[in-house]
């Protein structure tokens, strides 16, 4: 199972840990030998969104997502980079910026659903689901067209 690098700074246990259950690795710092994080979890606090901002800037991950309570503007400086998504769930609202092509498919919402309405926990499992797979199809993209180069390049002996 490929185990994507997930960078959560100051998150609850509950998030790190739904998105682990998933199949996330966490990182729990970020320098010169842990490498580049997949995912940036943003935890909307208008204190820290500068930090974050500069964080995202320096780390370049392919996906970060901005969890809060409505959906958020991407700061200008990102949109120079990153194509936002903003995906509504039943308890909290998911601002997504990518630089991966397509976009993340809504999630199947009744995938964690144990009854009623989704608690916090259940929602954040069935968003790093459709995350996870997102980061899979990439792959698999780019796999396909490196093969299908290889082909055109290289001659039967």
């Amino acid at each position: 199972m490929r185990r994507f690098l997930l960078y959560a700074p100051g998150s609850s246990p509950l998030v790190r840990t739904a998105w682990m259950e998933v199949g996330f690795k966490l990182m729990e710092s970020v320098d010169n030998n842990t490498g580049q994080p997949d995912v940036y979890l943003w935890q909307w606090c208008k204190a820290d969104n500068e930090i974050h901002r500069q964080s995202v800037d320096r780390m370049q991950p392919k996906v970060f997502i901005i969890i809060a309570n409505s959906g958020k503007q991407i700061p200008e400086s990102l949109l120079q980079v990153y194509r936002q998504q903003v995906i509504r769930g039943e308890t909290s609202c998911f601002t997504i910026g990518t630089t991966i092509e397509g976009k993340v498919a809504v999630p199947d919402w009744n995938a964690y659903r144990l009854e009623g309405r989704l608690d916090y926990g259940e929602e954040l499992k069935t968003l790093a689901g459709s995350i996870y797979r997102f980061l899979l199809e990439d792959i698999f993209r780019e796999t396909a067209d490196w093969c299908g180069h290889m082909s055109s390049v290289v001659q039967p002996l």
